[in-house]
């Protein structure tokens, strides 16, 4: 899954040794894609809401609906290790708070004492880098997705990049959220949105 996000829609990501998939593949290597991944975006309200999907399908369904009056944003959603739950960051009050729901959407509470998340990471990995915008796995010369253009501030590339349930996909944002398969060099679009996790 290639994951883009909001904002950057100037980037243009090409791989390096591997041509892209045809359309008619996207849905085949899209069926295979194990696991669930979760993310955020804005709804017509303009509130950033966190939703998820399966990764081989387009049933999308809310998880947390934003309702904060003081500020709309909703921000990297993680799963829990169990993957049983998902924690995010929104405001409570004029405070930004870290908040732990259910997978289902139920049972939403503030997590007291865990310092909430705000800032956006290149990478969420210790064995993916992005230098430039570019992805390295591994610590390798040559990047797996290679940013196309000169990077800069209108420009700046993949972002809270991350691995897949079995290291056999990576997870990127762009101006959507894409999957990629390392052996093959194919991906797949998955949602509108931003921050994903994948389990």
């Amino acid at each position: 899954m290639f994951v883009f996000c909001v904002g950057c829609s100037n980037v243009d990501i090409t791989y390096e040794t591997h041509e892209t998939e045809s359309h008619e593949e996207r849905p085949k290597l899209r069926a295979e894609l194990p696991g669930e991944i979760v993310f955020v975006r804005r709804d017509e309200r303009g509130f950033c809401n966190v939703y998820a999907t399966p990764a081989n399908s387009k049933r999308e369904r809310l998880i947390f609906k934003n309702e904060d009056s003081v500020n709309s944003n909703c921000l990297f959603p993680e799963w829990s290790e169990d993957g049983t739950r998902i924690q995010f960051t929104a405001m409570e009050k004029g405070k930004w708070r870290r908040w732990s729901i259910g997978a289902d959407g139920s049972v939403c509470k503030v997590l007291n004492g865990i310092a909430p998340k705000l800032t956006s990471r290149a990478s969420r990995e210790k064995d993916i880098n992005v230098i430039s915008g570019s992805i390295y796995v591994d610590h390798s010369e040559k990047p797996v997705y290679a940013l196309d253009g000169e990077y800069g501030k209108f420009n700046t590339g993949a972002s809270e990049v991350s691995w897949g349930p079995d290291k056999e996909y990576i997870i990127i944002q762009l101006d959507k959220i894409v999957v990629v398969e390392l052996k093959t060099g194919k991906r797949v679009e998955i949602a509108e949105g931003s921050h994903p996790s994948w389990k």
